[in-house]
């Protein structure tokens, strides 16, 4: 609030080195480490996350790092993943989204979507998500694949 972004990080970097379960300290700090491009810190808050705090934000923080570091096969590994998670917010999807969409990663995304609609109780922003990568492709004519 003061301004002050390298002494706010200092804070979330304390916070989550005292209590590394403080998820909400240690996905502040990756996304501050990845907008600085601190790519190699971000790694490894990323993988402390991993370890003591999990869940679908932590796989959509692992998508944007895999998207930011171009690494296009682990995006599409951990939206695998991330498909399968019982998901009540949205935002790890939307965020998986858009950070595979700004590497022109659409056709990956609908392909791991539309592998996913096959299991029971996935998520019902999927659906709205590949309609969004299927239109942004310039694909319009959706009518048969909505009828399937």
């Amino acid at each position: 609030r003061n301004g002050d972004r390298q002494a706010a990080k200092q804070v979330f970097q304390r916070a989550y080195e005292l209590i590394p379960s403080y998820g909400y300290a240690g996905l502040c700090l990756f996304d501050m480490q990845v907008e600085d491009d601190e790519l190699g810190a971000a790694a490894t808050t990323l993988e402390t996350l991993k370890l003591h705090v999990g869940g679908p934000f932590v796989i959509g923080k692992g998508i944007v790092y895999a998207a930011k570091t171009k690494n296009r096969e682990s995006a599409r590994q951990l939206l695998t993943e991330l498909c399968a998670e019982p998901i009540e917010n949205p935002w790890p999807l939307r965020t998986a989204y858009q950070s595979m969409n700004e590497q022109t990663w659409r056709s990956d995304v609908c392909e791991v979507i539309e592998a996913a609609f096959q299991q029971p109780n996935i998520a019902e922003e999927l659906g709205a998500i590949w309609v969004q990568a299927q239109t942004q492709s310039g694909n319009w004519k959706l009518g048969p694949q909505l009828q399937a």
